[in-house]
């Protein structure tokens, strides 16, 4: 898995990662079900082990299925103290769902912009 900042990560079916422009992390492109978890899964993982705090853009984010909500949520709970997993540009359906099946989930954040 590249590191950010280099541009196309990889592509899955119907998801694409590139790296986020403006911040350390990557941005979802596409939709996120049980074919492209495995995509999603590898680049949670891969920053999981960083420094820092993990961030993903999901403004172009199509669909996103309750496996890819939980990898999210997974993902959050497994960083380390003091580290988050930060979910910008939030699809209104995707924060309905943390906040109904998890409530506040440790470690994750979800951001308007």
């Amino acid at each position: 898995m590249e590191q950010p900042g280099r541009g196309v990560v990889s592509a899955c079916g119907g998801l694409r990662v590139v790296t986020a422009a403006e911040l350390p992390g990557w941005r979802l492109i596409g939709e996120v079900d049980l074919s492209t978890l495995g995509l999603l899964t590898a680049v949670l993982e891969s920053g999981i082990g960083g420094t820092g705090d993990l961030h993903l853009d999901l403004s172009e984010l199509a669909f996103i299925d309750i496996v890819g909500v939980t990898a999210l949520v997974n993902a959050a709970w497994r960083l380390h103290p003091g580290r988050r997993l930060v979910l910008r540009r939030v699809p209104p359906l995707l924060r309905r769902i943390v906040q109904v099946a998890w409530g506040r989930v440790p470690g994750l954040e979800l951001v308007e912009g």
